[in-house]
């Protein structure tokens, strides 16, 4: 990893629960390292992981890390924009983790317009969607019906918000 993958990355026991429901064919449209993307290919119920960032060092040190967990098999990694990638693929799932952190954000107030990257056609995606946002996001900036679950790690600390889109969409 590099000082961006550090503190972004999800710690991997809460990528495994975010990504416990996930089957099928999942698409991380922010793979980084690949801490959500491994832990998706994890999950047996997962066919494949498709890993998209649009930083192409960020999707080799993502490969190394899938080489180590053992599952390089299970990820098809692409480079580019998830946005304009996502109407190529038909995945059961979309998972996210936008660029929301960093050293110097706003830990007061975050909203959807404000989270580094634009969600619009991930939001748009006829299958389910899940997100990682900050404890100071906005819910309601989010378009249609979440359901927000605190991310606890193992010390009792709330880490960040899981939100997962509620109702049909296909």
């Amino acid at each position: 990893v590099d000082d961006t993958g550090l503190y972004s990355a999800t710690p991997e026991a809460l990528a495994i629960e975010f990504t416990n429901m996930a089957s099928g064919v999942v698409f991380d449209a922010t793979c980084g390292v690949g801490s959500m993307s491994i832990a998706a290919a994890l999950n047996p119920r997962v066919s494949k992981v498709i890993a998209v960032d649009t930083d192409a060092s960020r999707l080799d040190m993502a490969k190394h890390n899938a080489k180590i967990y053992g599952v390089l098999d299970r990820l098809e990694f692409i480079h580019g924009d998830s946005n304009e990638i996502i109407s190529d693929h038909s995945p059961n799932l979309v998972i996210a983790d936008p660029p929301w952190g960093g050293r110097d954000w706003n830990r007061e107030h975050t909203d959807l317009n404000s989270l580094g990257m634009s969600l619009e056609a991930l939001l748009d995606a006829r299958c389910g969607v899940i997100i990682k946002l900050p404890l100071s996001f906005d819910l309601a900036s989010l378009p249609g019906n979440w359901a927000p679950t605190a991310m606890i790690d193992s010390r009792g600390i709330i880490k960040f918000i899981k939100v997962t889109r509620v109702g049909t969409h296909s």
